[in-house]
């Protein structure tokens, strides 16, 4: 290499090392700062990924929070990305991660301030992952209807809690800038009777998780699409409590157990999330994730105006219903319901198509448990009771269970329809007994059936909720108990009548001994009154013939 060159090659570095960004952290090393490589717009080769250099990179790292990197922001202008190196982090109106989806679908118009707009191809790594390699794809909207990538780049990604960081080297062209988005790792939502947090599956993969729950190992995730679902009424859960001047505040967390690998160890994160919700001291805070639909009102030309109504009650003589939920039970109590229509038109019939239950808000998922289908059971505890001749009342009632993921918390959907007394529908005629319009208490109205136009009318799904499983005993533990109190209170009985019928025993015996040592004695009192007299007359007579013999002794010469 020539002088002149040499001499050109090292101004053109020291014009670099003196234009080259900083790092918002001082103690970043020169280490980081990258020589600007040529740019060639053609080139459309995936480059190797870069060396990073050993730097903490969830501390040592540049922002990006101009808005125009917003995906959002539109503009005919184009900035460049060329000169970016090193860990950036994007915050602000930014968003705060960088773009995951393909940018047509947020319009034709150029996005984030570049014609190619730079998107991460891969998903976002979870915290286990810690530092991984991804694609970026550029793609130039609205020419590129396909989202196929212009133009491809690698870079490093990694995890630090909450947010990202992305080592950046430049773009492969100079009309080309990283996109950002805001897209929340986790989004709360608080009902007036529930608490639910939803985890972005773009952000944590549950498949790396052995268990996902609560504070309360029992209330276990769900899942809508790849996002992880968890929720409880406020007071359940493992949820505490916090009273402020004017508002309750009721806090849990999601607890994530990371897996083990073969060798019993692991190198992930177990993850903690903490959420809460805040309701002011007049709310009511009571049962229901969903607001459940537990009333609702229809109009048909065939059928008139009419209303559902979907209640829960105490017990089988159904004279004392909920009013509030959630209602706490046991496992294995009956739990009763009934469905009641309102309408003027005394030949309507109501009929329960479908019930079933869910564990979460959600009314269409996987967990659905059928309860009753086609107007017959298909739980086995599931019985109709009548309604005392009224046909425009349904009741049933079936035995509180749980789910196997040891879900709390248990929402009833019930599927209802009315149908002419007179009806020949299938619809309305095969059900089974108690749930039909041929159940016996309506026989007499289909002797004169002649039908109508239309003889039932459309489905309406109501909805109750939530039943939520106590934590104490089961209805077997409770039996148990029960047999084991009445074997204990036996038990005692007996050792209370052994213990008197000892003291009586006891005390005969001691009666009997005392009245045994008694008799002796007055014998020996009365001897020795006798002795005593006959002492005396011994006494007597030894005074007498004493007194003689002085007499005869007196009298000798």
């Amino acid at each position: 290499m020539s002088v002149k060159h040499f001499t050109a090659l090292a101004l053109w570095k020291l014009l670099l090392f003196i234009t080259a960004p900083k790092y918002a952290n001082a103690n970043v090393s020169s280490a980081s700062i990258r020589p600007s490589p040529s740019v060639n717009a053609s080139t459309a080769l995936l480059k190797p990924t870069p060396t990073v250099p050993k730097l903490d990179a969830c501390e040592h790292y540049q922002v990006l929070s101009d808005p125009t990197r917003a995906l959002s922001y539109q503009s005919y202008t184009s900035k460049c990305d060329y000169h970016l190196y090193g860990w950036y982090r994007f915050m602000g109106q930014a968003g705060n991660r960088m773009q995951s989806r393909c940018p047509y679908a947020y319009g034709p118009r150029f996005r984030c301030g570049s014609y190619y707009q730079g998107w991460l191809l891969e998903a976002h790594p979870s915290a286990y992952e810690g530092e991984v390699s991804r694609t970026v794809c550029f793609t130039r909207t609205p020419y590129n209807y396909n989202c196929q990538c212009d133009y491809k780049k690698m870079i490093k990604v990694k995890r630090c809690g909450s947010f990202y960081v992305y080592w950046l080297d430049g773009t492969p062209t100079c009309s080309a800038r990283y996109c950002g988005a805001k897209d929340p790792m986790s989004s709360s939502y608080c009902s007036s009777n529930y608490m639910r947090i939803i985890l972005n599956g773009l952000y944590y993969n549950a498949s790396q998780y052995e268990t996902i729950t609560l504070r309360d190992p029992g209330c276990a995730a769900s899942y809508i699409t790849r996002d992880i679902v968890l929720g409880s009424v406020p007071n359940y859960c493992g949820s505490t409590r916090q009273e402020t001047k004017g508002h309750i505040i009721y806090t849990n967390e999601v607890i994530m157990k990371a897996k083990q690998n073969a060798d019993m160890v692991t190198r992930a994160h177990d993850e903690v999330i903490k959420f809460s919700c805040k309701y002011r001291r007049d709310s009511t805070v009571s049962g229901s994730s969903f607001l459940p639909v537990s009333r609702i009102s229809g109009n048909e030309s065939s059928i008139g105006s009419f209303s559902f109504q979907l209640e829960m009650f105490r017990n089988k003589l159904y004279n004392s219903k909920y009013y509030s939920y959630p209602v706490q039970v046991q496992l294995r109590d009956y739990l009763y319901f009934q469905v009641r229509a309102n309408t003027q038109d005394s030949g309507l019939v109501l009929l329960i198509d479908q019930c079933y239950s869910t564990n979460t808000m959600n009314r269409r998922q996987s967990s659905e448990y059928m309860l009753i289908n086609s107007g017959c059971p298909v739980d086995d505890t599931v019985q109709f009771h009548s309604a005392a001749g009224q046909r425009q009342r349904q009741r049933f009632s079936f035995q509180a269970f749980r789910y196997l993921n040891n879900q709390s918390a248990v929402f009833i959907h019930c599927l209802v329809f009315l149908c002419q007394n007179t009806s020949r529908d299938s619809r309305c005629t095969s059900g089974c007994p108690g749930n039909n319009v041929n159940n016996p208490r309506f026989r007499r109205d289909l002797s004169n059936a002649v039908g109508s136009e239309k003889e039932s009318s459309k489905y309406y799904l109501l909805e109750v909720g939530p039943v939520v499983l106590d934590k104490g005993k089961s209805y077997n533990e409770k039996q148990g108990d029960e047999n084991s109190n009445t074997t204990l209170m036996t038990t005692v009985i007996v050792l209370v009548v052994g213990v008197v019928g000892l003291v009586i025993a006891v005390t005969l015996l001691l009666m009997k001994m005392k009245r045994a040592r008694v008799s002796p004695e007055r014998e020996s009192n009365d001897l020795g009154i006798d002795n005593a007299s006959d002492e005396k007359e011994n006494a007597n007579d030894e005074e007498v013939n004493r007194k003689r013999g002085e007499t005869v002794m007196s009298c000798k010469p």
